[in-house]
């Protein structure tokens, strides 16, 4: 089966389209898991994740690894995401890698190979891809290629969450603002694969910040899932997730992470940093569902 098809039975079987994301951050970790890991970045990072995992994976279909908080710690920190990804793989959710990916044609080559090529050191690991556009088609064109290829997916930043996005984002160029533009380009590329329920394999990053611009950007791209970031520490708005969806209540997944990862409160041991966890996802499905 190829990205789009399982993500699409995996909301299905568990019911949300919740994406929890993995961005460990030390300044932002509870005691008892500091405690925990010691002064070793690998024992801290890989605490954190199978933490948040165990909690969250029997209630989600999808997560989401932000690879920088792995690289700042070098050598040690990639270690430990290929050890989070192998355990993720292993408790049965897919994974989006959001590394953000895109330059000049042949270094995306090189990169596609590495993230989504069957044979490449995170191919295996790896469901989905979240990739910068913003330099044009041939920027793309490696990456759309290697997941058609693979059955691997992409999620192509359109309109982000982030407050300066519309200082380029939004700039008007031939009568339409510039993310419209991204979005066409997009599409172009979600036009050739369809899967289940009319879906591509090639989705969309978009912001849960942007009010209209979610039901114009669900007109423009009815081929493309959308990952909508920005629920929860950024302040998005589940009205503006609810018109991220097509009429079925399909065709984009939610993602948060700091609101559900490092829950308030105290915790006196790992298990109830664990069940904190758990409580923050569930009542974050629940006012998805709502």
């Amino acid at each position: 089966m190829r990205f789009a098809e399982r993500l699409h039975e995996g909301i299905i079987s568990q019911g949300t389209a919740l994406c929890v994301g993995i961005d460990p951050a030390r300044e932002r970790m509870a005691p008892v898991l500091l405690s925990a890991a010691g002064d070793d970045p690998y024992t801290m990072l890989t605490l954190f994740g199978r933490t948040v995992l165990d909690a969250v994976a029997p209630l989600v279909p999808i997560v989401k690894p932000q690879i920088a908080y792995f690289e700042r710690y070098g050598l040690e920190g990639l270690r430990a995401l290929e050890t989070i990804l192998q355990y993720a793989r292993d408790k049965g959710v897919l994974i989006v890698l959001d590394a953000k990916r895109g330059d000049i044609g042949e270094t995306s080559s090189a990169y596609a190979k590495a993230y989504l090529a069957d044979d490449g050191p995170y191919g295996p690991l790896v469901d989905c891809l979240t990739v910068n556009p913003y330099m044009g088609p041939d920027a793309v064109e490696p990456f759309a290629d290697a997941a058609l290829k693979s059955g691997k997916g992409l999620f192509l930043l359109v309109r982000t969450s982030n407050p300066g996005a519309a200082h380029l984002q939004n700039l008007i160029a031939d009568g339409k603002p510039v993310y419209a533009h991204v979005a066409s380009l997009v599409d172009s590329f979600a036009q050739r694969q369809s899967g289940l329920a009319g879906y591509s394999d090639i989705g969309a990053v978009v912001g849960a910040t942007l009010g209209s611009e979610a039901r114009e950007l669900r007109a423009l791209l009815p081929r493309s899932i959308f990952l909508v970031p920005g629920v929860g520490a950024q302040g998005g708005s589940l009205d503006v997730v609810r018109d991220c969806f097509d009429t079925n209540g399909m065709g984009a997944i939610v993602s948060s992470s700091r609101a559900i990862t490092y829950p308030a409160g105290e915790h006196a041991t790992l298990d109830d940093l664990s069940e904190a966890i758990r409580q923050a996802a569930l009542n974050t499905i629940k006012d998805i569902a709502r």
